[in-house]
């Protein structure tokens, strides 16, 4: 492959990556009175963890409104 190819994509992801615009996973951490909620994008979850790639494959998240719901309420912010 082109390295110019390979350079420009990298920068894509590495936006992605930094952005909230597109995300289609919302992972929410800790309980109701203090969570912090995390917008990401499935392709890179999925690109980068295996215990995505299980999770997303295998439909553990609540799925509302074309968005992936993970709640880790013993989770710590």
């Amino acid at each position: 492959m082109n390295s110019n190819f390979i350079e420009f994509l990298l920068k894509d992801y590495s936006r992605l990556y930094e952005s909230e615009n597109f995300y289609d996973v919302i992972i929410k951490v800790g309980d109701e009175s203090n969570f912090k909620e995390f917008r990401v994008h499935s392709i890179i979850l999925c690109a980068r963890s295996k215990y995505f790639r299980t999770a997303l494959s295998n439909k553990w998240a609540n799925i509302k409104d074309g968005k992936i719901y993970f709640d880790k309420p013993n989770s710590s912010i």
